[in-house]
């Protein structure tokens, strides 16, 4: 009897998710629709704005568009969207001369068709007016205000004559949150001297790239530091496969079905409610915890015995990692977390821009077996390789950059995942600056906005990555565990290598 139930369910839940997603299609179809209407209602409103802006705010550029727009909702005094990053170099540069390398490579560089600045947005902050966001200079802008050896005097954020990896990991959950200044451009760099990542290592120091994500995706930061560093930065780029030849010739027929569709089931994967990590309250402070420096080689050896992508071993070691902690401290674990993720899309453009995609994803934090879990993670990406999500959730923050700010505040409450987590590729060679070799890299991020409970961000330098996780310090108050973390994804790594072999 329990064997026909079972497969009486087994039968029916399926189709009850295609119904569901079909429902939620249609809703999300007619939604987006009325707001194209309420778009053209309100264009001419909107035309008005603009020329009175440029009439009576001349220090404002123009509307805060795009991905960008999801950004400029977060409270300034209460960040939630900043990134820190850190890199090691193998020596020191005097401050004097970093400035001025910063002035003349990035702050003075210009477009040489335009003659406008390539990194303008350095020199901007965001406003409201008339209901809109718009971008607009900073009036008392000065290299002074940004570029600076690390002055931090909170007893969270204080170093000593010295720092060890520990001060730098105490201090990227604090940096995450410290507010930015009114009228201020949201980005600095700071530069750590005298650090020794062991007793015995020689001074090195830490160049520090503290900014808000409004200003930019990742590959605008790789475009920064490329312009400063004045080197090439190749990058271990993931393949990606060929849309099918059915897809690309009926994709005008199939499209305007396949996108609400796709996105329908997308959403439904980032809804995810009732587990310790994921609450509804604002709080103030993260905890950080870091892995060491992992090798690319032992990533791709486990990849390439299983027959999966870089990015599912990486979750899956972050999967096992967290599935750990939550049993330590006696939290439940649940069967899954939701975890949003950023995609690059083809051909940044330059400059300061957030040139990406949003996708859901579901995470299997419960299953037991590392192999299995694994595989589990690798069958949710292939269920994303074709899937037109991305881009409609792209329209949908396209058309959101055309409406007044708490609109766009109202699409946002929508995101209910638990994680945010992005893996940036690293080079495929050693990177210098002034002759200095980039000998770590490693950064942090917040968790966008409440209800996501924490951040996973995986970056490194040549042949090593690194994991960082940050996470709401009431969403798991015991941080001695939480710390733990780190440690244990490497150790889930190990766990994956031996059963491959």
């Amino acid at each position: 009897m329990s064997s026909l139930l079972s497969l009486i369910v087994s039968f029916i839940k399926p189709i009850l998710r295609i119904l569901l997603n079909s429902i939620l299609a249609i809703i999300i179809t007619v939604s987006f629709l009325t707001g194209l209407l309420a778009i053209a209602i309100t264009l001419p409103y909107r035309t008005f704005v603009l020329l009175l802006a440029k009439l009576l705010k001349p220090n404002l550029v123009n509307f805060v568009s795009g991905l960008s727009c999801l950004f400029s909702v977060d409270d300034l005094r209460n960040p939630r969207a900043s990134l820190v990053n850190f890199c090691v170099l193998d020596g020191e540069i005097p401050l004097s001369k970093f400035k001025q390398l910063c002035s003349e490579r990035v702050l003075e560089l210009k477009n040489p068709k335009t003659s406008s600045y390539i990194y303008s947005k350095l020199r901007q902050s965001w406003t409201s007016f008339g209901g809109y966001t718009f971008w607009k200079w900073d009036p008392d802008f000065s290299i002074d205000n940004h570029v600076r050896a690390y002055d931090y005097k909170e007893e969270h954020l204080r170093l000593g004559e010295t720092s060890d990896e520990d001060d730098l990991r105490r201090i990227m959950a604090g940096l995450n949150t410290v507010p930015w200044k009114p009228n201020r451009s949201p980005w600095e760099f700071l530069l750590i001297f005298n650090y020794k990542p062991t007793p015995d290592s020689k001074p090195q120091m830490v160049f520090v790239i503290r900014r808000h994500h409004i200003l930019g995706d990742g590959y605008s930061s790789l475009g920064v530091i490329r312009h400063l560093f004045q080197a090439e930065l190749p990058l271990a780029m993931p393949s990606v496969k060929e849309v099918p030849l059915w897809l690309k010739v009926l994709s005008p027929i199939v499209l305007p079905f396949k996108v609400p569709y796709d996105f329908a089931a997308n959403l439904i994967d980032s809804v995810d409610f009732g587990n310790d990590w994921h609450k509804t309250t604002e709080y103030a402070d993260y905890e950080a915890s870091f892995t060491g420096r992992i090798s690319v080689a032992k990533v791709k050896e486990i990849k390439t015995k299983y027959k999966v992508s870089f990015m599912a071993v990486i979750f899956s070691a972050a999967c096992g990692g967290i599935k750990r902690i939550m049993e330590e401290a006696g939290q439940t674990v649940p069967k899954s977390l939701g975890c949003v993720i950023p995609v690059p899309k083809p051909k940044h453009p330059g400059g300061l821009c957030n040139h990406m995609f949003l996708v859901f994803t579901k995470w299997p934090i419960k299953i037991e077996s590392p192999s299995e879990r694994l595989r589990k993670i690798q069958d949710n990406i292939n269920d994303l390789q074709f899937s037109t999500a991305p881009i409609a959730l792209d329209m949908i923050l396209g058309a959101c950059g055309m409406m007044p700010a708490f609109f766009i505040n109202f699409i946002g409450s929508f995101m209910s995942c638990t994680l945010v987590s992005t893996i940036f590729p690293g080079t495929l060679k050693p990177v210098f600056f002034e002759g200095l070799e980039v000998t770590d890299h490693f950064s942090g991020g917040g968790t966008l906005r409440s209800p996501i409970g924490a951040s996973i961000v995986v970056v490194g330098a040549y042949e090593n990555q690194r994991i960082v996780i940050n996470i709401h310090k009431k969403v798991f108050p015991q941080q001695e565990i939480f710390r733990k973390l780190g440690p244990y994804i490497e150790d889930e790594l190990e766990r994956l290598l031996r059963l491959g072999r």
